[in-house]
């Protein structure tokens, strides 16, 4: 946050095979940033989450968790999305990478989370939006 009312994040890619090193940053902007870190209790199933955004102003979103988890979008029984999180595997989409469309067909409008059995996690949501 720059105190203006401009949000920057960076997204850092890189590769390294032991001989080639790449390192990518894209720097996405925009007026509004819209976390989310919310403990999940073990064993949740279609656990309702309050998190909202109009996908035509997404500029980027990162969400992560440190356990396997499913993720819908707006209702459990029929959802717009079904994103299965990896453990500590980030899904990373951005406006400006250019190679793949939204992964939202429409607005989210809430979450429905389910954890299998086991430990707690932690949920990390970050978006990037235009509030204009």
């Amino acid at each position: 946050y720059d105190g203006g009312g401009i949000v920057s994040a960076q997204i850092i890619r890189g590769y390294n095979d032991g001989v080639t090193t790449y390192t990518a940053t894209e720097t996405v902007t925009a007026g509004l940033e819209v976390n989310l870190s919310e403990s999940i209790p073990a064993a949740s199933t279609d656990l309702a989450v309050a998190f909202a955004f109009a996908v035509a102003k997404l500029k980027s979103i990162r969400i992560w968790a440190d356990r396997p988890m499913t993720f819908k979008t707006n209702s459990s029984g029929a959802p717009q999305e079904t994103i299965a999180l990896l453990a500590d595997k980030p899904y990373v989409w951005s406006l400006a990478d250019g190679y793949f469309a939204v992964p939202f067909l429409g607005n989210v409008t809430s979450l429905f989370i389910t954890l299998a059995s086991g430990a707690a996690s932690i949920l990390y949501i970050r978006a990037v939006v235009d509030p204009t």
